[in-house]
């Protein structure tokens, strides 16, 4: 794998480079393998393999994730901010979806009921002119719809990754080519969100 992890398919998109994952604790001691914290309280067989994978393709992320699991401070390098472009979803809504890494994904059905119903206001959006915010609303509403479907299934995916969420529909999903179809259009709106490259026709084909 590259050092540089793309989270987003938008060369626009702030992309996430590779550090060290270790940090310094409150007491000011070097905490040198942090995952070890979110794996041992990973709730279910399944999981601590997902949190595994995921140490080995997203040091970073998981990394991040420990930090604010174990309530330690953050720091100006952390890349919370990159994730949670990634995702569409507010900080504040990325930071709780990262410290519940490790939690059944079965026990988050409803948090991801409220995420979906939350960011699906592009209507409104659209109606008022806004298409910059009615297109990322739309990319935030289909990554918690998707993480809603795999919580009802008790499956884990990673909402900051395009390929992630592919995966999952392609393995998970019956009716995949409806899911297929959201995914390409939403992710076409989260890059209008950086790139406004749409007229408003161009725009409201999509």
């Amino acid at each position: 794998m590259s050092d540089a992890l793309a989270i987003s398919p938008s060369s626009h998109v702030p992309r996430l480079e590779t550090p060290s994952v270790s940090y310094v604790a409150g007491s000011g001691s070097t905490v040198a393998s942090p995952q070890i914290y979110i794996l041992a309280k990973a709730e279910h067989k399944g999981t601590v393999e997902d949190l595994e994978e995921l140490r080995r393709e997203y040091p970073e992320v998981v990394s991040l994730a420990t930090k604010l699991a174990s309530g330690v401070q953050l720091c100006k390098s952390d890349i919370l901010r990159e994730v949670a472009e990634a995702m569409g979803w507010d900080e504040d809504d990325a930071a709780d979806e990262l410290k519940n890494l490790a939690a059944n994904p079965s026990k988050r059905v409803e948090r991801y009921m409220e995420l979906f119903q939350k960011y699906s206001e592009a209507r409104r959006l659209l109606e008022q002119g806004d298409y910059s915010q009615a297109a990322e609303k739309l990319w935030e509403a289909a990554t918690a719809l998707i993480k809603l479907h795999a919580a009802l299934r008790g499956v884990f995916t990673a909402a900051w990754s395009h390929g992630k969420l592919y995966n999952y529909v392609t393995h998970n999903v019956e009716h995949r080519q409806a899911f297929r179809d959201m995914l390409k259009a939403a992710e076409v709106m989260h890059r209008y969100f950086y790139e406004r490259d749409l007229d408003p026709a161009t725009f409201k084909d999509h």
